[in-house]
C-alpha cells in the first residue's frame, strides 16, 4: 500500500472544520463486528492506523467548505434543503464484502450500488439547491467505508498476508443507513484519522 495522505485530495485548504455528508452504522448494522474482528490483525500492521469505530461511515459527499465560512442565512438554507431532500429518501440497507487490502486503505465495499448513488445524487442536488453547487467536490466512487488508512508504505507481500488474514477473520456485514448527518471533520494527518462531529443529522423518510 501506498501513504493515504500523500493523495491529492487530502490536500485540504485547513485540516479542521471541513463540512461534509456522511452515513453513519443504522440499526441493523453490523459494521461494529468486522471492526472488532480486523482490530486485532490492524493493530499488528504498522504500516496502518485503524479508523475508531465512532468515527466509521460512508462519505455522501465532501464540500470545499469549512464551518466557519458558511454564514447563518446559509447555513440555515443547507439545513433545510438538506431536512426537505431526506424527507423524499427511503433508508437502505447496503451488502458488504469482507475487508479488501486497497491502494492506501482497508476498505469494505458495499453492494446496492444505484440505491446508494441515487442518495448521493439526492444529496448533491440538495447542497446545490441551497446554493453550493460550487463547493461540490467529487462524488464518493461508491459505497464504502474504512476500516484504517495507510501512513506508511508497505511491501506487496505483506499486503498480501494482510488481505489474507482480514478475509478469514472478517465476515461480510450490513451497512444499512436511516439517516444522513451533516458534520465538521478534522483531519488528524500525524494520527491518520477522520474525526468527526455531528452537526445536525435527519432520518430518512421521516415526515
Amino acid at each position: 500500500m501506498k501513504r493515504f495522505f500523500d493523495r491529492p485530495d487530502t490536500h485540504w485548504r485547513r485540516g479542521d472544520g471541513a463540512l461534509h455528508l456522511y452515513a453513519t452504522p443504522g440499526t441493523g448494522s453490523t459494521v461494529a463486528g468486522v471492526a472488532k474482528a480486523a482490530e486485532p490483525i490492524l493493530s499488528g500492521m504498522g504500516a496502518l492506523v485503524a479508523q475508531p469505530l465512532r468515527y466509521v461511515h460512508m462519505t455522501l459527499q465532501r464540500l470545499d467548505l469549512y464551518e466557519d465560512e458558511l454564514d447563518d442565512s446559509g447555513t440555515a438554507a443547507l439545513r433545510t434543503s438538506l431536512a426537505t431532500f431526506a424527507r423524499t429518501a427511503s433508508p437502505l440497507t447496503v451488502r458488504c464484502g469482507s475487508p479488501l487490502v486497497r491502494r492506501e486503505a482497508v476498505e469494505v465495499l458495499g453492494e446496492d450500488r444505484d440505491a446508494f448513488n441515487a442518495l448521493v445524487s439526492g444529496s448533491r442536488a440538495a447542497c446545490a439547491q441551497a446554493g453550493l453547487a460550487d463547493a461540490l467536490t467529487e462524488p464518493p466512487f461508491g459505497p464504502h467505508f474504512t476500516l484504517a488508512y495507510c501512513t506508511t508504505a508497505s511491501d506487496e507481500e505483506t499486503d498480501r498476508q494482510l488481505a489474507a488474514a482480514l478475509s478469514k477473520a472478517c465476515p461480510a456485514s450490513i451497512f444499512t443507513i436511516d439517516r444522513i448527518s451533516l458534520v465538521s471533520v478534522e483531519q488528524r494527518r500525524d494520527e491518520g484519522i477522520f474525526a468527526f462531529d455531528t452537526l445536525a443529522e435527519w432520518e430518512l423518510g421521516v415526515n
